[in-house]
């Protein structure tokens, strides 16, 4: 019996899952259950062209998924997105016999922002705020095990002595300790993001 129905494609998700992270699935319906699930994630609301979708040309995050089973897919999750942006994923079927689905789209959905640092005022041994100062370095250390996350160098206070700076290997809702220090002064403040 040659099959001579294509899969049908429903029911697209996508869901942020960090600054950089989400996940995205969809159902497939038709026989056979064979073939593969293309997930190809963009910044765009438009489909890619059915090729792009196989191949991932132009897409920000792209998975290929082995079809075993008719319904539900979960696929593997998605990494390597940029953090505070919106995406939409494009989902496409191919089965075993080089029959094609539908193109469906997720809602789109947004990756949350970078967790920030932010310190108290600094002030130097006679009491004096850090204002506007340049060539800070800051060491975040996990509060609860005492590894290093991340150094940031070039740092610069704003006009009130705060430091703030965000980066990617930061975890929103985690304690940290950070050192700061600029040659001359040496600090240290437990921080939360």
């Amino acid at each position: 019996n040659e099959n001579i129905t294509a899969p049908v494609l429903s029911g697209a998700t996508g869901t942020a899952t960090g600054a950089t992270t989400a996940t995205g699935n969809v159902t497939t319906t038709g026989q056979p259950a064979n073939g593969n699930i293309y997930r190809y994630t963009s910044q765009s609301i438009t489909p890619p062209s059915p090729a792009d979708n196989v191949s991932g040309a132009g897409a920000d995050a792209h998975t290929t998924h082995a079809v075993t089973t008719e319904g539900a897919q979960t696929l593997v999750g998605i990494t390597g997105l940029t953090n505070s942006a919106t995406y939409y994923n494009h989902f496409y079927h191919v089965d075993g016999d080089g029959l094609a689905s539908n193109q469906d789209t997720s809602a789109s959905f947004t990756t949350s922002a970078l967790p920030t640092i932010t310190t108290d005022p600094l002030i130097n041994y006679s009491g004096t705020v850090q204002a506007s100062q340049s060539g800070w370095v800051a060491n975040v250390y996990t509060r609860s095990t005492g590894v290093l996350v991340v150094r940031k160098t070039g740092l610069s206070t704003d006009a009130s002595g705060v430091l703030s700076f965000t980066d990617a290997l930061l975890s929103a809702a985690t304690s940290y300790l950070v050192t700061v220090d600029n040659g001359t002064l040496f600090g240290s403040q437990e921080i939360s993001t």
